[in-house]
């Protein structure tokens, strides 16, 4: 199967693409931000596609040259249905579309330890309660409403374990999975946006540090 081109105003609406941002960590969270939704995945990382999706992906990055080497690795690997986002962010920013982290400060890394309980009752509270179970709410398929103190608790489990604490870089990881879930049931991009900067900010403020 080959690659699809896409549009910026076509993938803000197809909310079954896992948007894999190719960009490094690095300039994704330099201050132009990225796609509400996306997750950092780098041609280098292991495992280009998560393990964690089964579903079709679109590949981006910063104008569009890295993300269409990126997606036809993938499609040559046989990993199904794979677009290409054209232009990248920049098209996206041109079309006038949100994005999440734009000057946003990330979390200072050295000797940080976050408390894990108290980042999960804040993720239930801003960002899975308003993003993924209203999403929910509207399907048209009459989906069963997600438990979203269960949704916040597998994020965590899949990135730390058991572990009672976390790292700054490792609530970037949950972030990115709660984001991608609210986006796969349909939340707007602004809305994930807003939340996951409104996050980001209490982190960075150290609001959770042990």
């Amino acid at each position: 199967m080959g690659v699809y081109v896409i549009a910026a105003a076509e993938l803000a609406v197809r909310r079954d693409l896992l948007v894999l941002d190719v960009r490094e960590r690095a300039e994704r969270a330099s201050g132009m931000g990225w796609i509400p939704g996306s997750v950092c995945r780098p041609p280098e990382a292991p495992g280009l596609a998560p393990a964690w999706t089964g579903g079709p992906v679109a590949v981006a990055c910063l104008s569009g040259r890295r993300s269409t080497i990126a997606a036809q690795g993938l499609a040559e690997r046989g990993c199904g249905e794979v677009y290409d986002l054209s232009g990248g962010l920049l098209a996206w920013l041109e079309a006038g579309l949100p994005v999440a982290g734009a000057d946003v400060p990330t979390p200072a890394e050295a000797g940080q330890t976050l408390s894990r309980a108290r980042v999960e009752r804040e993720l239930c509270s801003c960002f899975v309660a308003e993003a993924v179970l209203v999403a929910v709410d509207r399907d048209e398929d009459g989906a069963m409403a997600l438990d979203p103190l269960a949704v916040v608790r597998e994020a965590l489990s899949a990135t730390v374990g058991p572990d009672p604490s976390l790292t700054p870089a490792q609530l970037g990881d949950v972030l990115e999975r709660l984001a991608a879930a609210a986006r796969a049931h349909g939340h707007a991009p602004a809305t994930i946006a807003a939340n996951v900067d409104r996050l980001l900010r209490l982190a960075h403020a150290g609001a959770w540090v042990v």
